[in-house]
């Protein structure tokens, strides 16, 4: 058993290095190229991060689950101004 768990943690290690690795050899790519390869790419030196991470652009929010929306009416506000 504990020697299951041990190559597990390995494993799991090595995985993280090889991905690690990965995006530094991406990220150095991306800084070689020229800007008209950049705009090329439809690409700017400042989503490089996201690039080499998700190996395409990614904005800072995920996209939302293809859901059907559900139109709510607003609320009625019913109040009455009190004079003193």
């Amino acid at each position: 058993m504990m020697l299951n768990q041990l190559k597990a943690i390995i494993s799991a290690q090595w995985q993280t290095m090889v991905e690690n690795h990965r995006q530094r050899l991406a990220m150095r790519e991306l800084i070689a190229l020229d800007n008209q390869a950049l705009r090329d790419l439809g690409l700017n030196r400042g989503n490089f991060h996201s690039v080499a991470l998700y190996g395409r652009y990614e904005t800072a929010l995920p996209e939302l689950p293809n859901t059907p929306r559900v139109e709510q009416s607003a609320p009625t506000l019913n109040y009455t101004l009190k004079h003193s």
